[in-house]
């Protein structure tokens, strides 16, 4: 019983760790297939597991070489437990080779080592970088150093158990991984959790629970896993929620679509795997896959784009690009928009914009996105800018009602309310978003603060960043922090007018 026990807390752990790591994206293939050679790695038959295994893995995620590093590391501490090594030696050799059977070869090889490189550019990016230094366990950050203190509390236990040694070995492995770079928190926990294991059966036996303590320890761990889980809505479109759809351009797209496709397009690097999906016939300028299929040059050169400096014409012209699908209002598109050369704007919403080189055939037109709820918001944009308050709250409810996914429409209708001297309806809006997505509130709180900020009520607009918490590991606090910091100063202004 009580082995179900420590099963249950261990695993309420892990996911308390690991939840802001665990969205859906292919790095969790190297979470399932390293718990995988983990479960199995005292079983007679693992070493015939291996090469199958890493071939597979060696085709949907990049941390194949970690397996194979898992694989070496337990096959050197079975041979130590008197496993045959003749057998360990032959899987060994069979998953260095099974690496090889992917669409690159041996090319494939060089690409882990890209991102140990200190000047490599996919360095700055911010899944890359460490993790801050922290012990509220309300952050990330914090979550990890206390899960490393229990792990290091049962890692002498470890150390003193021949089979559980290799586990030692890989828990230090990984936690220097994660030390320099924050993406590796989860591999961590999932390589530490027989660690904390045995630090909570060691503190079990001291303790002498009895069944009814066990009981309610378990107990306990499930409704700390319950809570990690609150407010998750299934339904409509659970998979929209966890990818946040809403952020993606649909409406744009579509237009994208009729105008060709374009062979070749300039996009937002966050959309890049998004247009691959729904515009096949296109290529994109780079992905989320980074230097998979992109090399430095390619990076750095986006990363100039984006910053909307004088040049970027030149650089685009580099690649021959023949559209552009980017943010609208981003310095990326503010770039292309500059004189001389400047690119021309065939399609806008409220999301994307689309734009052509000067000499370019395509146009665009937003009968091909129909009333998607980009457009509209789009629309109602246009409308409260002409002061049109009840045209703008119309497009805005018929956006909500098309999809109340879209938050952007409930942040549309706090700055109606706020426009209008409406405190109330601003918190209406608000409170119809957490309703329809509790676990997107730091963006509504945001939102909220955007639309006091516009009613000329920093005060107001403080409380509303107050709540918002940007603690997992792919925040940026430091912008809330300039943002606080600027209605402070505001709010010190105005007290000193008085």
């Amino acid at each position: 019983m009580f082995a179900v026990t420590r099963s249950a807390i261990v695993c309420a752990l892990v996911a308390f760790v690991c939840q802001g790591f665990l969205d859906i994206r292919p790095h969790l293939i190297t979470l399932l297939f390293t718990g995988i050679l983990l479960a199995t790695r005292r079983r007679p038959w693992a070493p015939w597991l291996w090469p199958p295994l890493v071939a597979l893995w060696a085709n949907l995620h990049g941390g194949y070489a970690f397996g194979v590093g898992v694989i070496a590391i337990v096959a050197v501490f079975q041979a130590r437990r008197g496993a045959p090594r003749g057998l360990l030696a032959l899987g060994v050799a069979l998953s260095l080779l099974a690496m090889l059977a992917n669409p690159w070869g041996y090319r494939l090889l060089t690409y882990p080592l890209d991102y140990l490189q200190p000047d490599s550019p996919f360095r700055t990016i911010l899944e890359w970088r460490p993790p801050p230094f922290g012990l509220d366990p309300r952050g990330f950050e914090g979550r990890f150093l206390w899960f490393a203190l229990l792990a290091a509390l049962g890692l002498p236990s470890a150390l003193r158990r021949e089979g559980e040694r290799d586990i030692a070995v890989l828990a230090l492995v990984t936690f220097a991984m994660a030390v320099t770079s924050r993406r590796f928190i989860p591999l961590f926990a999932v390589t530490a959790a027989p660690l904390v294991g045995l630090w909570v059966r060691g503190l079990g036996s001291r303790l002498r629970a009895g069944p009814r303590v066990r009981l309610a320890l378990a107990a306990a761990a499930l409704a700390g896993a319950a809570f990690l889980v609150h407010g998750v809505r299934l339904h409509p479109r659970y998979l929209d929620r966890w990818t946040r759809a809403d952020t993606y351009p649909e409406a744009a797209l579509r237009v994208l679509n009729a105008l060709g496709p374009p062979e070749r397009v300039l996009n937002h690097y966050v959309w890049g795997g998004y247009i691959l999906l729904h515009a096949p016939a296109a290529r994109v300028f780079i992905d989320q896959r980074a230097n998979t299929v992109y090399d430095e040059t390619i990076v750095r050169d986006y990363r100039f784009l984006t910053t909307g400096k004088p040049g970027a014409h030149e650089r685009v012209a580099r690649y021959g690009a023949d559209a552009a699908l980017v943010n609208t209002g981003s310095p990326l598109a503010a770039g292309l928009l500059r004189e001389p050369g400047a690119w021309i704007p065939v399609y806008a919403d409220a999301l994307a914009t689309i734009l052509v080189p000067p000499d370019s055939p395509l146009r665009g037109s937003t009968r091909q996105a129909g009333d998607h709820p980009d457009v509209l918001l789009q629309r109602a944009g246009n409308a409260l800018r002409r002061g049109d308050l009840a045209r703008a709250e119309a497009l805005l409810e018929k956006a909500i009602a098309l999809d109340p996914l879209v938050l952007r429409s409930y942040a549309g209708l706090a700055q109606l309310h706020a426009r209008a001297g409406d405190r109330a309806g601003v918190t209406r809006s608000i409170e119809r978003g957490l309703r329809a997505e509790p676990r997107r509130r730091d963006t509504l709180y945001e939102a909220e603060a955007r639309a006091w900020e516009l009613a000329g009520e920093p005060a107001l607009a403080l409380e509303a960043l107050a709540r918002v918490g940007l603690r997992g590991p792919f925040d940026d606090r430091g912008r809330i922090d300039r943002w606080i910091a600027r209605l402070e100063l505001d709010l010190t202004s105005e007290s000193d007018r008085r």
